[in-house]
């Protein structure tokens, strides 16, 4: 069985990435191409599942609409070697030196994270992710690791990850989802991120991506824990700032209901903001 990540490559350059790491705008993040080897990007493509695969929980509301799953019982054999390795101890040490952020831990459990994939229409509107474990509140969050699995991707597509200042005005950075690229970005609470206009490409075709996060173990449990925050574009109206307002709130009653719950499967929450979604749709319409 081939090795992932190719050590040889990547550690000799740790202090030079982590100089690229430390200045990227908006902030700190990386994008590395030709991530994995060759025989696992092309295995990784090649058993990533299709979009009708009952794998998949459906998230179809109004600040996005994505296919998930974080089952790695179910994962394709690859996937699973994927997040094995990314969530090796050595893999961990080489990314914790590369990213400056000591003592970072994976997640096993791979809350909200997993393989994504959004089709035509699709889109993931500008947010800043959770900030703490939903099952842990020491887990403090700090780096998402996203690689892509989109061979012959065409610009007009769309689908590109956007970076976007602080007080959320202008696009930053903006990385179109290359196979074997991966981008890399520490996470805070004004880490804005999303690629928030509804891809067009042809039918069959999939956004494809492999998300994970690491976290660090605080001291004492957080004394606030925020769920994912989305952002409206500046360009957005009122109704749409609305929208996406209400389905926020839902969020959070939900993200609540998971720490204090233990709720593990997300197909309740795929329900209910949906229906959430397509109501307030029904009414703008008449």
């Amino acid at each position: 069985m081939f090795q992932v990540f190719d050590e040889n490559k990547w550690l000799p350059k740790s202090q030079k990435l982590k100089k690229e790491y430390q200045e990227g705008e908006p902030f700190p993040h990386i994008l590395l191409s030709q991530f994995v080897v060759p025989d696992a990007i092309e295995a990784l493509v090649a058993e990533f599942p299709d979009s009708d695969d009952p794998i998949w929980n459906h998230y179809n509301h109004v600040n996005c609409q994505k296919m998930a799953t974080n089952d790695k019982e179910k994962f394709p054999k690859t996937a699973t070697l994927y997040v094995d390795e990314m969530s090796s101890p050595e893999f961990v040490s080489w990314l914790s030196e590369m990213v400056g952020i000591p003592n970072l831990v994976p997640d096993p459990t791979l809350e909200g994270a997993g393989l994504h994939q959004i089709s035509g229409g699709g889109f993931l509107k500008m947010h800043a992710d959770f900030t703490y474990h939903h099952h842990d509140s020491r887990l403090r969050r700090r780096v998402n690791l996203l690689l892509y699995l989109n061979e012959g991707w065409e610009e007009g597509w769309g689908g590109e990850l956007e970076l976007w200042d602080v007080n959320m005005e202008y696009c930053v950075a903006k990385y179109p989802p290359l196979v074997n690229q991966a981008v890399i970005f520490s996470t805070s609470e004004t880490s804005w991120h999303g690629h928030p206009h509804p891809l067009s490409f042809p039918p069959g075709k999939g956004r494809k991506s492999i998300s994970l996060y690491y976290y660090t173990r605080e001291a004492e449990p957080a004394a606030k824990m925020r769920a994912t925050l989305f952002r409206a574009l500046p360009s957005d109206g009122l109704i749409n700032r609305l929208l996406m307002w209400l389905d926020q709130k839902a969020l959070n009653l939900y993200t609540r209901a998971k720490q204090v719950c233990g709720i593990q499967n997300d197909n309740s929450v795929t329900a209910v903001l949906g229906w959430i979604g397509g109501l307030f749709s029904r009414k703008t319409k008449r």
